[in-house]
Formats: C-alpha cells, sequence, structure tokens
C-alpha cells in the first residue's frame, strides 16, 4: 500500500512523515514497494557557508512485521 499525503490535524499521532518531506523537499520525494515494506525516498537542497547549493537525498525503510514475530516495545 502506498503511503497517501494527508492533511493532519494539530492532535493528529501520525501522518505528517510525508507533510514534512513535501515541505522540506519543495515535492522531490517517492516510494518505492518492495515485499516487506516500503522506502521513502527525499531530497533536499542545504546551502553551505560558502554559498553553495548541495543536492543531499535520504531513503527511510519501513518495513512490516514477519507473521508470528512479536512486537517491539514501543510500538
Amino acid at each position: 500500500m502506498l503511503p497517501v499525503l494527508i492533511d493532519t490535524g494539530p492532535d493528529a499521532e501520525s501522518g505528517r512523515g510525508l507533510f514534512l518531506a513535501d515541505k522540506l523537499t519543495r515535492q522531490r520525494w517517492g516510494v518505492i514497494l518492495w515485499p516487506r515494506g516500503k522506502i521513502v525516498h527525499a531530497t533536499l537542497t542545504v546551502s553551505t557557508r560558502a554559498g553553495q547549493a548541495l543536492q543531499v537525498s535520504a531513503a527511510c525503510i519501513g518495513t512490516r512485521p514477519t507473521p508470528g514475530t512479536p512486537k517491539s516495545p514501543g510500538r
């Protein structure tokens, strides 16, 4: 299932990740699905002290638990 950019309210407990990626990267992000989860990737521009603009790429991997595996504490 693809993640969807949604408008979250101030009391929402989830749904802000793609909102932040969208705002920080000026809409330069995407999603890759794979069998056990998804990868959300983004590219943003940062300025150095010397005034240079650098492109920085990042990815976040989200996985689904293996059936029958106990959940980690805090989940």
